[in-house]
């Protein structure tokens, strides 16, 4: 691995994880690493952020969490991480807690069904029908964000959604997974050490494909008429390339992009607030576009 340009925070997290020597995500079952993954988010230091309203719902037959800030304005809808495999509402509850307080805006945190229970495209329908059912509820039109794994699922339902006139104010995309080839530079200098390996990569999207094929990157031609897009982007982080690349299609589509690239970062900085000094300026510039009557 090169870590030339690595964070200073960045290097001294990695150097925990190293220490601890835990096996690779993808030697693992699913269910040991979703055990992981909880694990690893209810042992993160400090209180959570306080919102005025958090309420458990279901929503389109979907688990939902509601963040309500007072005098919240506007609505996001959150898509969280974790590969498909993993992530629940509950350990990426820090992370909503900050957007929906940060933004000022009330915020629905998607819990979808995970892969290999489900596969493509079962979790893009829940995230279409959930926003379908925030639509015919009147809540206005959302942002949709989504962390990773959930920033494809955001940019595939958009895509849906867009072609039926379903409005949507943005779509913030953090460090998205956009293409499963994981052929790009990034995807072999970053495929290992940098915490998200680009063999556990591999290994979630064969869960959540199964034997299907896996879907072509949408063409930029397909991208014309997205409302404004937020792309953050980790430069070490295996899928830093396919995310600037999404960014530079999106432009190339007309669409407005707002691309915040962080040189030093690693995938997943943002949920790292409690070690990294630079996790607050990246939260508050994408609470920034969150709270854009636009985007």
């Amino acid at each position: 691995m090169t870590e030339t340009g690595l964070d200073g925070d960045a290097a001294a997290y990695l150097a925990v994880l190293r220490r601890q020597a835990q096996p690779p995500l993808h030697t693992l079952t699913p269910a040991l690493a979703r055990q992981r993954h909880e694990a690893t988010a209810s042992a993160v230091p400090g209180i959570p952020r306080p919102v005025e309203r958090v309420e458990d719902a279901v929503l389109a037959g979907i688990p939902v969490r509601w963040y309500r800030p007072a005098g919240a304005r506007g609505l996001v809808v959150f898509i969280h991480g974790g590969g498909w495999v993993t992530g629940t509402l509950d350990s990426y509850d820090r992370l909503c807690r900050d957007l929906a307080a940060g933004a000022g805006c009330s915020l629905v945190s998607l819990g979808y069904g995970l892969a290999p229970e489900l596969r493509l495209p079962a979790q893009v329908d829940q995230v279409v029908a959930a926003c379908r059912a925030l639509a015919a509820a009147g809540e206005g039109a959302p942002v949709l964000a989504g962390d990773s794994a959930g920033g494809y699922l955001a940019l595939a339902a958009a895509l849906r959604l867009g072609g039926g006139g379903m409005a949507f104010r943005g779509l913030a995309l953090l460090y998205p997974v956009v293409d499963a080839a994981l052929d790009t530079p990034s995807a072999q200098s970053r495929a290992t050490g940098f915490r998200l390996e680009t063999e556990t990569m591999r290994w979630y999207w064969r869960h959540f494909l199964g034997d299907a094929p896996a879907p072509a990157r949408p063409a930029p031609a397909a991208l014309a008429g997205l409302p404004p897009c937020l792309v953050l982007t980790a430069g070490f982080d295996p899928l830093c390339d396919e995310g600037l690349a999404l960014a530079a299609d999106l432009k190339a589509a007309g669409v407005p992009v707002v691309d915040r690239h962080y040189p030093g970062q690693i995938h997943g900085f943002l949920r790292l607030g409690h070690v990294m000094a630079a996790t607050a300026p990246a939260l508050d510039a994408v609470c920034a576009f969150l709270a854009l009557p636009g985007g």
